[in-house]
């Protein structure tokens, strides 16, 4: 004999139906009600490489251009919010942070995102986290963001190179990887890749092409340095590698060899004194007639300075012009006194038994200092 089989009505089932949705209508009606308005906060990217700041307690890390890492901050309400948002960053010790151009004390926050950028550089090689932290009221958010703070050094061996005028050296230059870091360099001078203005009448060749750094080596690089005969001078170059994360650089000095020797002096007035100078270098040696402080200065045991006129051949200032023929003694007038410039202290005269220090610079932007007596 079979069992009767029950059936339910429709007309139940639909109401079993609407009476769970409106359990969960009313559940989250009072979900809204309970926890209220809100917001999120995001970054991109979450990590980021960037290259080490130029440090005056690390000198090592050369200069570059790299202008640190950036950070994109997002800010969305949910649940209708509408309010005031303030944002803060707290790096660790070595790492500095900044909202250029921007007001993260109060970022007005509604119905659209808002946005930040945020700017990162660290003075250290190293790994680091740091957090944003956005709040409102009661509300509070933080994201977390990774540094990987890399870096690269390049070296010379020879730093000052000293050549002859009309002569060539070579400089050995090692590029070494800090924490990881790893590209493919490109050698030039500044941000000219492949390449050396010849500013100061000396020639620096670059190795073409690129070199591979490997995360944690070193590679080697050979600068050719070329002087010319006649108008090269003392200088600087500056040296860069390009990477992925900016130009790294340093400046390597080229030194004219130029040769002077105080002969003998002689003070002919107060104001008017003969230095006897002997060039024994390989070229002629011409003294510079510029501004100030090129030229010549003049300074007594007190500190006191006079320093020569404005370069001009004509004029009171004999030494401007005077141009010294290699492996001769030249004399030499120095003139002090009214019609000179007294850059510091007080006026003051040659005198027998006083002692003076006379300062040349050259046209290769070499400095010589004698000191002159008169017993």
């Amino acid at each position: 004999m079979q069992k009767a089989t029950k059936t339910v009505p429709v007309w139940m089932v639909l109401v079993s139906i609407l009476g769970t949705a409106a359990i969960i209508a009313g559940s989250l009606y009072l979900s809204e009600l309970i926890v209220g308005p809100d917001f999120t906060i995001h970054a991109k990217p979450k990590s980021e490489a960037i290259l080490v700041s130029p440090s005056p307690s690390y000198p090592g890390n050369g200069s570059n251009d790299s202008s640190g890492g950036y950070f994109n901050i997002s800010l969305t309400g949910v649940r209708a919010f509408n309010g005031v948002i303030t944002a803060r960053a707290l790096p660790p010790p070595g790492v500095t942070v900044s909202f250029p151009g921007q007001k993260p004390e109060a970022i007005p926050l509604a119905d659209s995102p808002q946005s930040l950028i945020l700017v990162v550089n660290a003075g250290f090689v190293g790994n680091y986290t740091l957090q944003v932290i956005a709040t409102s009221g009661s509300l509070s958010h933080s994201v977390t963001l990774s540094i990987e703070v890399q870096g690269l050094t390049i070296r010379a061996d020879r730093n000052p190179l000293v050549l002859k005028p009309g002569s060539s050296g070579t400089v050995d230059l090692t590029l070494t990887s800090r924490n990881g870091f790893t590209d493919d360099l490109r050698l030039g001078c500044s941000t000219m890749v492949g390449a050396c203005p010849n500013t100061y009448g000396v020639n620096i060749g670059l190795p073409f092409g690129t070199i591979h750094l490997p995360p944690g080596g070193s590679v080697h690089a050979a600068l050719t340095v070329l002087s010319d005969s006649y108008f090269s001078s003392t200088g600087s170059s500056e040296i860069g590698a390009t990477t992925r994360l900016g130009v790294v650089t340093t400046n390597l000095r080229v030194v004219m060899n130029e040769s002077l020797a105080l002969q003998g002096n002689s003070f002919n007035s107060p104001t008017n004194a003969t230095l006897n100078l002997l060039n024994d270098g390989p070229t002629e040696v011409e003294i510079a007639g510029y501004q100030p402080p090129s030229g010549y200065n003049v300074s007594d045991s007190l500190g006191d300075r006079y320093v020569s006129g404005t370069g001009n051949c004509a004029g009171p200032v004999t030494v401007a012009c005077n141009t010294l023929p290699p492996n001769n003694v030249t004399p030499l007038v120095i003139l002090i006194g009214d019609g000179y410039l007294l850059v510091a202290g007080n006026p003051f005269t040659f005198q027998p038994g006083h002692y003076c220090t006379v300062s040349l610079e050259t046209k290769r932007n070499n400095i010589f200092s004698f000191t002159i007596f008169d017993p």
